[in-house]
């Protein structure tokens, strides 16, 4: 939900409905955001406790498969009703039926060509046993299709409280049905039916609460217009879905093993999570460099400069604590069973500042108008990613690939921190600070991995050992009251230009 609620659908909000409205729209789909992450986090951790590591490795595949579907279905078209809606709801009817019909064809060629190709697509992943499991799922591209059409309408509209319940009602129903149907003993089956039941009552209580609007087909906003405000947008999102993702793939692909398919996975949940929750802070990012962009220039520099400064402090920290923790962490949240994947865990902690590093600097690039770079940069990523794991996945086994993934990561970071420095924009931290960061993370890896707590201990450990590295940042000088007064300015007038729009 995140970058799903942009500014312009704020903006008309604001104007419809006052500062209240607006700031219970931004709490509310926040809030939903971090709930959506804490149940899929939740169903793998119970998922991966209740299957053995080999049918855990089939959930991974498919549930990654759930979530390109998803951004297949979602990216481009979400955002573009948003959009034309949020501009003008005089043309609302008119853009919600025309999207619902490139939707529905979409979604048919989707769904036959997926469900025609599901047996090689398992021969390609090594495994033809998987082939009745993906047939199953291609189901869930016809019951999901409709959602990011209402949710982008109803964002756009600014009714952001609908917005919210549809969503909730959604991540809720899979929560209850994953675990009402694996108890009624349905097994792998009928997860994939719970994913696949789950968007329906969202999609009945958007019948029953939906705006009344005109459905008068008067040509103003054309097809065409929809598609080429979305396609750009589909593309640079699902180029970044896919870097997400190809490594477990490639896993399942190369090596031809569910039991290393389950451990990749349980690794690669966890570290996950987190990304995923980091990414709420977009919208606003978004917004206050497209802001400062047309205005400040200077500002814009400081402010694009300061972000990465304090993503840098806060991150890297994290990485290195969770890394040295790796082992505690697997074993109470996936088990024993899952050990093994403590080293591949260690090294996607490490790659995790990269992950959301890449992510912020994209916004920023695109917020300053040049999404054809954000999407050219995703693209440019995948074959270098594909190349690491294969020459390192035969020599070092799923280590290989998460190393391959985090120089993916990155190289992606690297080459946008260089892009807006080049322009201008991004000014590098001082040596000094990196210095400090190195090694207060250094030792704050240390200190966690010797003392190596165990049990639910880990959980109050690591937070703390957090706080100890913040505490001496503090003391160095390297954070300071006046800087995040400064950074808290800046952010602030985007609620006030928000109400004004």
């Amino acid at each position: 939900m995140s970058l799903e609620s942009t500014p312009a659908s704020l903006g008309k909000a604001a104007g419809d409905h006052g500062r209240g409205t607006i700031l219970r729209g931004v709490f509310s789909l926040t809030l939903v955001g971090v709930l959506t992450q804490v149940i899929n986090y939740g169903i793998h951790i119970g998922l991966g406790r209740s299957f053995a590591p080999a049918v855990y490795g089939y959930f991974g595949i498919i549930a990654a498969t759930f979530s390109l579907f998803e951004i297949i279905l979602r990216s481009g078209i979400q955002r573009a009703v948003c959009f034309f809606v949020a501009q003008e709801r005089g043309v609302a009817g008119e853009v919600l039926q025309k999207s619902l019909r490139i939707q529905a064809i979409y979604t048919l060629a989707c769904f036959f060509l997926f469900y025609s190709f599901a047996d090689r697509l398992a021969l390609v992943l090594g495994d033809p046993g998987l082939s009745g499991y993906l047939r199953f799922c291609s189901f869930f591209i016809l019951t999901s299709a409709w959602t990011p059409i209402y949710l982008g309408f109803l964002n756009g509209w600014g009714a952001f409280q609908q917005q919210a319940v549809m969503a909730t009602i959604a991540i809720l129903t899979r929560l209850l049905l994953v675990f009402a149907l694996l108890f009624a003993g349905m097994g792998l089956d009928g997860v994939i039916a719970a994913y696949a039941l789950s968007p329906l009552p969202a999609i009945v209580y958007w019948m029953r609460s939906a705006p009344v609007v005109p459905r008068n087909l008067n040509g103003r906003v054309q097809v065409r217009a929809i598609m080429t405000f979305g396609f750009p947008l589909f593309i640079s999102t699902l180029a970044v879905s896919l870097l997400m993702r190809i490594d477990l793939f490639m896993v399942q692909s190369l090596l031809e093993d569910r039991f290393l398919t389950g451990l990749y996975a349980s690794a690669s949940a966890l570290i996950k999570a987190p990304y995923f929750l980091s990414l709420g802070s977009g919208l606003v990012l978004f917004q206050v460099v497209a802001r400062l962009g047309a205005k400040d220039p200077s500002e814009l520099r400081e402010f694009i400069s300061r972000c990465v400064r304090y993503y840098l402090l806060g991150l890297v920290p994290i990485s290195c604590i969770l890394s040295g923790a790796a082992e505690p962490i697997l074993e109470i949240t996936f088990g024993r069973e899952y050990l093994p994947a403590t080293p591949v865990f260690m090294i996607l902690s490490l790659c995790f500042p990269f992950m959301v590093l890449y992510n912020v600097l994209t916004i920023f690039i695109s917020a300053l108008g040049r999404t054809d770079i954000s999407m050219g940069l995703g693209l440019a990523l995948l074959p270098v990613e594909l190349f690491l794991i294969y020459q390192w996945i035969f020599s070092n086994g799923l280590t290989g690939v998460a190393a391959a993934t985090a120089a993916t990561f990155a190289l992606g970071a690297v080459t946008a921190g260089l892009y807006l420095r080049r322009k201008g924009y991004l000014v590098f931290p001082r040596w000094r600070t990196l210095f400090y960061v190195g090694g207060a993370s250094v030792a704050s890896y240390y200190l966690v991995y010797q003392i190596s707590p165990s049990g639910l201990w880990v959980l109050l450990f690591c937070p703390l050992i957090y706080f100890l590295y913040l505490a001496l940042l503090v003391a160095a000088g390297e954070i300071g009251k006046g800087e995040i007064r400064a950074l808290i300015a800046t952010l602030a007038p985007v609620g006030s230009s928000a109400i004004r729009a």
